[in-house]
């Protein structure tokens, strides 16, 4: 006589599989929020970048909390079958895949703009270059997998307070050990190779350093790696096109099986 009672044997399915996914958004949430805490913590005796896009860590902490927030929604609302918060979870993915077609589009349509915003960024970093341990990092990261110097142009570094030209120390009008070219290919770093560059011309500049602005080492590295930024992009909607229609299926068999219910709760009396 229990036939029948149980859920059946798709929804179990949909169920685990959805757990399995809130469980992994849930992870990756708690992973950068660590991650983004971690480096705050470790970084406490420098002075912190209040600009939002010049703190990675701030941006770590601020898509880990969302994710680990929104993570847990989803893990409880699929455990408890709780319809409300099942469809605010599957919004949220909707809106951040809506978010990231919109910037993709904001990007291709006004190329020049965004070049522009970018480069304003990164100039901004160079400013702060010694004030934030993990954006110097991440800048001397850049510039040597890129083989690139500055927003722009080499000179760009002349925006920040000790590598400018009217800096009085030693490092004055040159640029870090990153630009070098020597960084890349001897065994040895040279940290004062890029000292006194900018005085230079950019054809003198350019047997020393990588005289070119990062901004167009980036869009280039994108153009010659086409594969690479598809697979990037795949490897980010994908999951999430796959947790939106796992989170609504399991909404609609939810509901089946509340219809089911409540149909054979109606018939019982009768029989």
């Amino acid at each position: 006589m229990a036939r029948g009672k149980g859920p059946s044997c798709g929804h179990t399915v949909l169920k685990i599989l959805l757990c399995l996914y809130d469980f992994f958004f849930w992870t990756v949430g708690t992973l950068m929020l660590a991650i983004g805490i971690y480096a705050e913590i470790a970084k406490a005796e420098y002075n912190a970048v209040s600009n939002l896009l010049a703190s990675p860590t701030i941006f770590l902490i601020v898509v880990g909390a969302i994710m680990w927030i929104f993570g847990f929604l989803g893990c409880i609302g699929t455990v408890r079958e709780n319809v409300t918060l099942l469809k605010i979870y599957g919004g949220v993915i909707i809106a951040i895949v809506l978010l990231e077609v919109m910037a993709g589009i904001t990007a291709l349509v006004f190329k020049t703009h965004v070049r522009k915003f970018a480069a304003s960024q990164v100039s901004n970093a160079l400013e702060h270059y010694y004030d934030d341990i993990d954006l110097q990092n991440g800048l001397d990261a850049l510039q040597l997998n890129l083989k690139c110097c500055g927003g722009f142009d080499y000179r760009d570094w002349d925006k920040n307070p000790y590598f400018s030209c009217d800096a009085p120390g030693r490092s004055a009008c040159g640029v870090p050990y990153s630009c070098c070219k020597s960084t890349v290919f001897d065994d040895v770093i040279n940290s004062q190779c890029g000292y006194d560059i900018q005085e230079e011309t950019r054809l003198e500049a350019a047997n020393t350093i990588f005289v070119r602005g990062c901004v167009d080492a980036f869009i280039l590295w994108c153009q010659d790696n086409l594969d690479i930024m598809g697979g990037i992009c795949l490897g980010v909607v994908v999951p999430q096109l796959l947790g939106i229609l796992l989170c609504y299926l399991f909404i609609n068999a939810i509901r089946e099986e509340r219809d089911k219910y409540r149909y054979k709760s109606h018939r019982s009396p009768m029989m």
